[in-house]
């Protein structure tokens, strides 16, 4: 019982460190933007508009010269999850404790009129406890790198084309008391990304489309297999007096096919998912961007489904 307790107190200690670590750079990027002069806006003129979503993809490329910084965090709730023995979804036990955390930093660049480059960097803090086993997996997960190839339409329609690597520096082991937070392989990732305005008038609705095809290369003699899947984003902004901000509605599917060490399919591990969520933006100070997501999933095979999900972003654009 003491040693139960003992786990769950260090475990809130370590999400509030994580959170107020967040806060931190929130403040001390505003802090930055506040110290710069700011330069005087033109009667009328509307913010430069680029899509930016928690959905990381890129329909769009930043001009020459150009930074996109993404700072993110989500922590969901569990209310079910895949019980092995059983092998069906049940109901989570409150003897159970499922505490996940998720931060991410995303950074985007401009290199030239036809090239973006970007890398994504996410660090994990999971922790699952019961009355028979505790398990956790803190590290940074597997840090992707990438390319954006653009301006491929003209006029309102974008597309671009964005090729990724996958770098195995998660935890992969396998060991029962650890959580990885990799997929122990590396990754090619190949995708296709566009923006449609849906109406002629301005601030109208607009959709944002991606799909992608990623093939794992294993490092342990697991054939990983493949991954693919796509996300329709309905953004819509607004310009106000009050200032721009906007909504965002998905909706998001994600499949992997089961993993296999030589001809046996190791249990548990193929993935078909599909989402839905609701989310919203807003600019402020300049450039500056707070974003709010609330993912719900509808379907989910073989892996824990969650009660809800927040997901909280602060986007900074500079030269």
């Amino acid at each position: 019982m003491f040693v139960s307790k003992y786990l769950l107190t260090k475990i809130v200690y370590m999400k509030r460190l994580y959170i107020n670590m967040l806060l931190f750079l929130i403040l001390l990027m505003g802090n930055f933007i506040y110290g710069q002069e700011k330069p005087k806006k033109e009667t009328g003129k509307q913010p430069d508009d680029f899509f930016i979503s928690t959905y990381q993809f890129h329909p769009q490329l930043l001009g020459e010269k150009t930074w996109l910084i993404d700072l993110s965090t989500d922590i969901p709730k569990f209310f079910k999850y895949f019980n092995p023995k059983m092998k069906k979804i049940t109901p989570k036990m409150p003897v159970v404790v499922l505490n996940e955390a998720y931060f991410n930093a995303h950074i985007l660049y401009g290199s030239n009129s036809k090239l973006n480059l970007y890398a994504n960097l996410p660090f994990l803090d999971l922790h699952h406890y019961s009355p028979m086993m505790f398990q956790k997996g803190v590290w940074f997960g597997d840090i992707q790198t990438g390319v954006v190839y653009g301006n491929l339409l003209s006029g309102l329609h974008h597309l671009t084309l964005e090729a990724q690597i996958n770098w195995p520096t998660g935890i992969y082991k396998q060991k029962p008391q650890i959580l990885n937070t990799g997929r122990g392989a590396f990754g090619i990732q190949v995708g296709l990304n566009g923006l449609e305005n849906l109406q002629t008038k301005a601030d109208a609705w607009q959709l944002a489309y991606h799909a992608y095809f990623d093939y794992f290369i294993s490092l342990d003699n697991i054939d990983k297999g493949f991954e693919t899947g796509g996300t329709a984003l309905f953004p819509k902004p607004y310009h106000t007096k009050f200032g721009y901000f906007g909504l965002e509605n998905a909706l998001n599917f994600q499949m992997h096919t089961p993993y296999k060490t030589g001809t046996m399919t190791l249990p548990n591990s193929g993935l078909t998912q599909l989402d839905v969520s609701l989310g919203g933006w807003y600019e402020f100070l300049n450039n500056c961007y707070l974003r709010l997501t609330i993912p719900y999933t509808l379907y989910q095979n073989k892996a824990y489904l969650t009660k809800y999900s927040v997901v909280m972003q602060l986007d900074y654009k500079f030269n």
